[in-house]
């Protein structure tokens, strides 16, 4: 855990889903001014949920933007350490917004389900905002409003 977060409980930040939107873009090596190292194809897949924070109470949010990227390849991550994170949160101007890496392999399942629009809440699992910023350890997707909230 990064050494900022180390000995911070961690909060459920739980947010009701209410739209969605899917982005891809593919290119001949990394777009310019990304830092990324240059490879000969590009290929960026994104999913940008929307909704309105129900948790925990007393959070200063009136909406709610999570970005869902899909970089992560696991069976390339089998034997190495894990890392201290896999997203950021941070709360800005009354917008709870939060960015997250996950395996490529998801992908269509997550479209499905979205489309099929199962997918009601989105729980987040991260240590106490401090700053307005906090590193992600967990979510969870939830088919109903009610399920596993945690006061």
């Amino acid at each position: 855990m990064p050494r900022a977060q180390k000995g911070r409980s961690s909060v459920q930040y739980d947010v009701r889903l209410t739209d969605w939107r899917w982005e891809y873009g593919f290119s001949v090596g990394a777009p310019l001014g990304h830092g990324l190292p240059l490879e000969p194809y590009f290929d960026n897949r994104e999913i940008e949920l929307f909704g309105a924070p129900i948790r925990p109470s007393g959070l200063k949010a009136e909406a709610a933007k999570i970005r869902l990227s899909f970089i992560v390849d696991l069976k390339e991550m089998i034997g190495r350490t894990p890392p201290p994170t896999i997203g950021e949160l941070y709360l800005r101007n009354g917008l709870l917004q939060a960015y997250v890496f996950m395996p490529t392999d998801v992908l269509p399942s997550m479209l499905v389900m979205l489309t099929a629009d199962r997918f009601k809440r989105v729980s987040i699992l991260a240590p106490k905002l401090h700053y307005r910023t906090s590193q992600i350890q967990g979510f969870h997707f939830h088919r109903n409003i009610e399920d596993a909230i945690v006061d």
